[in-house]
């Protein structure tokens, strides 16, 4: 298995700096991101015409819960490892767009989504 080791998920974390900020994140297994894709997409039929859409938004903060672990803050003297995902995630999406932005491209990569990408081609049901 050693010689094809770069096919697998990284079990170790990821470590990824931005405007001297480090964050440990992890690649997220096939059946996570399946699953946040089922929970952000709506099929929808009106006047027999089915459309599918998708909630951009909840995917990245499923996204984003799912693959940051660690992160250079805290709430109330608490690390951020310690806090429950809803409070990592209130605390990630209060930060400035210069460290936001490229740790959600970060985290799209790592997840082989890309902003604007259509989550719905990578699902099992496609």
């Amino acid at each position: 298995m050693s010689k094809f080791q770069e096919d697998f998920v990284n079990d170790q974390g990821i470590e990824f700096e931005t405007n001297s900020r480090k964050f440990l994140l992890r690649e997220p297994l096939g059946d996570e991101i399946d699953s946040i894709i089922d929970q952000c997409i709506k099929i929808e039929e009106v006047d027999g015409v089915t459309s599918v859409k998708e909630d951009l938004v909840k995917r990245t903060r499923l996204l984003m819960q799912a693959v940051v672990v660690d992160a250079p803050y805290e709430k109330d003297g608490k690390p951020f490892r310690q806090l429950t995902k809803d409070e990592q995630y209130n605390i990630l999406n209060r930060l400035k767009i210069g460290i936001r932005g490229p740790l959600r491209n970060k985290v799209l990569e790592l997840s082989g989504m890309k902003k604007g990408d259509d989550a719905s081609k990578k699902s099992k049901r496609s």
